[in-house]
């Protein structure tokens, strides 16, 4: 278990073919600044199985790993192609990511990533995704880990 102390705010858009699909998350989880930026943990808690995203970044570079039923590393470099192997229980998939924006703010009250990209199959073009976190300290009650409201 995660220990937390950050409440995040997730909002992800992907559009393909027209059509535009949004998904919000709200959880508990943590956020740290570490020797090389900053790093936020989460576990997604939409889904059945337990699966966890870690986000490390630093001023112009984030690194998102998901672990569980999906299985990746993906790079985020403003003007940067890289390509991952994304592993899902349908089988595993080469995708490429082509970084159109990243603006990441920091401070002692928290964090903000806003990200843009575009994602593709075989140089084939899939899906423009925007992604747009807000992470916020918070007090955390040691022995439930339930968050406290001030």
């Amino acid at each position: 278990m995660i220990e937390t102390n950050a409440t995040l705010a997730i909002k992800g858009t992907q559009t393909a073919d027209g059509e535009t699909e949004v998904t919000e998350l709200n959880v508990v989880g943590r956020l740290e600044k570490t020797d090389r930026g900053y790093l936020i943990e989460y576990t997604d808690y939409a889904s059945v199985d337990d699966n966890r995203t870690v986000i490390s970044f630093n001023e112009d570079t984030l690194i998102m790993t998901k672990l569980g039923e999906i299985n990746t590393e993906m790079l985020f470099k403003e003007g940067m192609r890289t390509n991952c192997d994304y592993q899902t229980p349908y089988g595993n998939f080469e995708i490429g990511i082509y970084t159109n924006k990243l603006s990441i703010r920091a401070d002692k009250k928290g964090a903000k990533i806003k990200l843009e990209y575009n994602i593709d199959f075989n140089y084939g073009f899939a899906a423009v995704n925007k992604l747009d976190i807000k992470a916020e300290y918070t007090q955390t009650d040691k022995e439930t880990n339930n968050v406290l409201i001030s």
